[in-house]
C-alpha cells in the first residue's frame, strides 16, 4: 500500500516537472530565447546538480519573465501609438469631410455671385437702351415741335386765303395739343421705366456685393472653424 502511494507521489511529481519544462520550453521558444539553461529535468541526478539546476531555472524564469515585461511595454506604446494614429485619422477625415463642405458653399457662392453679375449686366444693358431711346425720342419730339411752329407760322400767313376757297380752317392747335400728350404719356412711361429698372439694378447690385462679401468670408475662413451642418448664407431673389 506505501509502495503504491509512494509510486503515485512519484508520478505525479514528473508529470508535473515535465509540464513544468514543456511550458518554459514552449515559452522560451515563441520569445526566441532557445539558449535559456536549466530546461531539463531534475529527475535521478544527485543533490548538488539538483540545487545547480534549482539556480539555472530560477534564472530561466527571471530571463522570461523579463522578456515578457520588455513585449508587453512595446505592445503597450504600440498600443497608445494607434490610438494617435486612429485619433489623427479621425481629425483628418472630419477636416476632409469640412473642405467638402467649404467647398460645396464656395461653388453655391460662385454661382450665386456669377447669377446675380448677370443680372445686373442685363440690367445695365437694359438701363442703357431705355435711355438711349428716351433720348432718341427726345429729339424727335423736340423736332415735331419744331415743325409744328413752322406749320403755325404758315398758317398764320395764309389765313386770309381760307374764305376765299371756303374751306374750314385746319384745327392745327388740337391736333399739336394731341399729338404733346402722347409724347407726355411716353416720356412718362419712359421715365417710369428707368425708374424701376435704377431701382432693380441697385438691388441687384447691393444683392451682388453682399454674396461677394460672403465669398470672401468664407474663403478666408479657416477649414476648422466652419461647422458642417451650416448651410451657405445664399439670399435667393
Amino acid at each position: 500500500m506505501e509502495r503504491s502511494a509512494h509510486r503515485e507521489t512519484i508520478e505525479a511529481l514528473e508529470a508535473s516537472e515535465n509540464t513544468y519544462l514543456t511550458l518554459l520550453r514552449g515559452l522560451a521558444s515563441v520569445l526566441e530565447m532557445d539558449d535559456v539553461e536549466g530546461l531539463r529535468s531534475m529527475a535521478h541526478i544527485p543533490k548538488d546538480e539538483r540545487i545547480k539546476l534549482t539556480g539555472l531555472r530560477e534564472q530561466a524564469v527571471e530571463l522570461l519573465a523579463s522578456r515578457v515585461k520588455v513585449l508587453k511595454e512595446r505592445i503597450t506604446r504600440k498600443d497608445e501609438l494607434l490610438q494617435g494614429y486612429e485619433r489623427d485619422l479621425a481629425k483628418l477625415r472630419q477636416a476632409e469631410k469640412l473642405a467638402q463642405h467649404k467647398t460645396s458653399q464656395l461653388d453655391s457662392l460662385v454661382d450665386d455671385v456669377r447669377s446675380k453679375s448677370e443680372e445686373a449686366q442685363y440690367l445695365r444693358e437694359s438701363l442703357h437702351r431705355t435711355r438711349d431711346r428716351l433720348d432718341q425720342e427726345k429729339r424727335l419730339n423736340s423736332a415735331v415741335k419744331s415743325k409744328k411752329t413752322f406749320h403755325l407760322e404758315r398758317e398764320n400767313h395764309s389765313r386770309n386765303g381760307w374764305a376765299k376757297h371756303h374751306c374750314p380752317p385746319e384745327d392745327v392747335m388740337g391736333k399739336a395739343k394731341a399729338s404733346k400728350k402722347i409724347i407726355a404719356e411716353k416720356m412718362k412711361r419712359k421715365n417710369y421705366e428707368i425708374t424701376t429698372l435704377k431701382t432693380e439694378l441697385s438691388t441687384r447690385e447691393r444683392d451682388l456685393h453682399g454674396a461677394r462679401r460672403r465669398l470672401t468670408q468664407l474663403e478666408n475662413t479657416p477649414v476648422s472653424d466652419r461647422d458642417p451642418q451650416e448651410p451657405p448664407a445664399i439670399e435667393s431673389h
